[in-house]
């Protein structure tokens, strides 16, 4: 980690640590049963062994939310650690700026569309305890293993220890299972991306088994399935007779949500980003989706189709749901097909393409739970953070006015 970047990592340790002692924190709703248990069961690893079998396939982060839910001072320094690598690790992966007295301006604008996160999401992922532990610290670790892994690849940085970080990063982030998946995709395009430039990718294939090792483990995992059904008589009770279709419709009427009926500035920014970096030709397009997702944002009620709908069995397939979800992909159409004409085979089109690709199928993903509906917007934590690391990407691109032309990456321990 660089110098400025120690400072940088300081300067959000402090800011973060005083909200959580200023607020004065208490347990709240899942908080209070995790400490329960966490009294209750004194053998912390037999614990989770039993949830693996009996609900949760989340081992290491439960295994850290019940040694942690009633240790507050532990917990705030851990989590102020947290959020101040996520923020050192989203601008870190986007490159170095030419111009030191810019080297700053990456980590506000990352701070500032952190915090420009809806209040209720960004409280639920980062500062509520229960969620700390599933969305800030599983992202934390996946955005330091991505800056790390970048940082071998482009710079063919062969350190034992700095490898083992990454990897263990990547793996410790899998358990979230949306992550997971942003994780894979990640990485194949980092394959497509070496293979196009003629670099070694026997990194990236380390951290793709790590990741699908993991993802065995998920899929095989006994609580997965008896939670599942579980749920599904809790929450959605229709939800058991739902071919795939329906529920991919259901995941992609969520990132609708997000993309166009969530009251956030974060896609809009993400969108002006982008245009930013695009050829003169295409640019309109991006600003064209920043100006319609800046409208919704700013009007004090959208349109019944554009706001946020929870889709019983018998709408799934309805002209309203159908609608919502084309003019979604129209308007991500509308932002990611310029970049990608413009970046053509560089590095930040790969990871500009990876992240809005991973913040849909981070969002959609979810159509395929029972808990689509019950899980609050908190499940949204994930794909926001991918937004912001590709407008991130883009302003670094641009004050470092290479358009179009691979930029020098830095890992950050460099």
């Amino acid at each position: 980690m660089s110098r400025s970047n120690y400072g940088i990592f300081a300067c959000c340790f402090i800011f973060a640590i005083a909200i959580l002692y200023i607020n004065k924190y208490s347990l709240i709703s899942d908080d209070l049963w995790f400490s329960e248990r966490s009294f209750s069961e004194p053998d912390h690893i037999k614990w989770v062994i039993s949830r693996y079998f009996s609900w949760s396939s989340r081992t290491p982060i439960e295994y850290a939310l019940i040694s942690l839910i009633n240790k507050f001072n532990i917990w705030a320094i851990i989590n102020s650690c947290m959020f101040s690598l996520l923020i050192i690790g989203i601008y870190s992966i986007n490159g170095s700026l030419k111009d030191d007295a810019w080297k700053i301006a990456p980590a506000l604008a990352t701070s500032l569309l952190i915090f420009s996160i809806p209040k209720d999401i960004f409280f639920n992922g980062t500062i509520w305890i229960t969620g700390s532990f599933n969305y800030l610290w599983p992202s934390a670790l996946a955005f330091y293993g991505y800056s790390l892994l970048i940082g071998k690849i482009v710079h063919k940085d062969n350190g034992k220890w700095r490898a083992l970080l990454c990897y263990a990063s990547i793996f410790l982030s899998s358990f979230n299972e949306q992550l997971a998946i942003v994780n894979l995709l990640i990485m194949l395009l980092l394959i497509i991306y070496s293979k196009i430039h003629g670099k070694k990718t026997s990194s990236i294939m380390i951290a793709v088994g790590i990741i699908l090792l993991v993802l065995v483990y998920i899929a095989t995992c006994p609580g997965n399935k008896a939670r599942y059904y579980s749920e599904i008589a809790t929450w959605y009770k229709g939800y058991g007779s739902f071919n795939v279709l329906q529920k991919a419709m259901l995941g992609l009427n969520l990132y609708a949500d997000m993309l166009i009926a969530e009251k956030s500035i974060v896609p809009s920014v993400m969108a002006f980003s982008m245009a930013l970096i695009c050829d003169k030709k295409t640019r309109a397009f991006p600003i064209a989706a920043g100006l319609i997702m800046l409208f919704l944002y700013v009007i004090p009620s959208s349109p019944e189709a554009l706001s946020k709908v929870k889709l019983s069995e018998d709408i799934i397939f309805s002209a309203l749901s159908i609608y919502r979800v084309l003019f979604a992909l129209v308007v991500t159409i509308l932002i990611l097909v310029p970049v990608i004409l413009s970046q053509k085979t560089s590095l930040s089109s790969f990871l500009i393409l990876a992240m809005i690709a991973g913040a849909i199928a981070s969002a959609s993903m979810l159509g395929f739970s029972p808990t689509v509906y019950a899980s609050g917007n908190r499940i949204l934590y994930i794909p926001y953070l991918l937004f912001i690391t590709a407008s991130i990407a883009a302003i670094t691109i641009f004050i470092n006015d290479e358009r179009g032309k691979p930029f020098t990456f830095r890992a950050l321990d460099k």
